[in-house]
């Protein structure tokens, strides 16, 4: 019975593919903001105020209010990694954004879209994404992407230190 069930497991592990496991993330990383904004709606209707009184009158809304906006970037991301990586563009350039959304999920703490982008990370690259090569991102045709990288990974840097030092 044992054997069946972990045979039928690999299975199902085999047949998802990179592109899934970034299709979900960015499902993810749209859904997350919404539900909180789905929170932020409640919590203002049943205290009858409008619904950014709780970010006005609360920091740790108000940070998370900032840190689940980001996420739609992550998401805008998620979605340029996708189509980078169906037309095998710049394999490096995906390779850092790769590491910059995992950090940047680490210092959010959301676990979920972190394990997501690892599991992707190892699928893919495997122990090679950490070797980049300078020289082929200089001629990466979306550079910007990492600046996009950089700014979720600075507002999530940002809202950690500020959560802890609360």
């Amino acid at each position: 019975m044992k054997t069946i069930v972990l045979s039928k497991f690999q299975t199902v592990r085999s047949q998802i593919t990179s592109a899934k496991i970034l299709h979900i993330a960015e499902i993810l990383f749209i859904v997350f903001p919404l539900l909180f904004l789905g929170l932020l709606g409640l919590v203002s209707w049943h205290s009858n105020a409008d619904i950014m009184e709780p970010v006005r009158l609360n920091p740790v809304y108000a940070l998370y209010f900032i840190l689940f906006l980001s996420f739609f970037f992550c998401a805008f991301i998620v979605k340029n990694m996708k189509k980078s990586l169906a037309n095998k563009q710049s394999q490096d350039l995906l390779k850092i954004a790769t590491l910059v959304l995992i950090l940047t999920q680490l210092f959010a703490m959301n676990l979920i879209c972190g394990w997501l982008l690892l599991w992707f990370a190892k699928k893919e690259y495997g122990m090679d994404v950490f070797r980049i090569s300078w020289k082929g991102l200089k001629q990466a045709p979306q550079k910007w992407l990492l600046l996009v990288s950089g700014y979720t990974l600075f507002i999530s840097l940002f809202v950690c230190i500020i959560r802890f030092s609360l």
